[in-house]
């Protein structure tokens, strides 16, 4: 867990350019389309989405050609509010 220096609303409008839609499967099964950010910190590639997004670990993120795992899941907050949601992917 992070803590934003500005809302969601604001990181997402800041790096409008750098939106991706992702389509999100479960166990086969297509779950949801939702646009995210992706980023890489320390090593660590990951995507935000907007917090309360249906995104769990297992799930396949898939973008073009180009698919993710999530291995991983965290909640980013702003003054204590949770914001993002954070999909660490293989």
């Amino acid at each position: 867990m992070a803590e934003l220096p500005v809302p969601a609303s604001v990181y997402f409008k800041d790096f409008s350019l750098g939106i991706v839609k992702y389509e999100v499967s479960r166990e086969n099964s297509h779950i949801a389309a939702i646009e995210g950010l992706p980023n890489e910190e320390y090593g660590e590639k990951y995507i935000h989405f907007p917090h309360g997004n249906d995104i769990a670990v297992g799930d396949i993120l898939t973008t073009g050609n180009t698919e993710y795992a999530v291995r991983k899941i965290s909640i980013d907050t702003y003054q204590g509010t949770p914001e993002l949601l954070k999909a660490v992917y293989y």
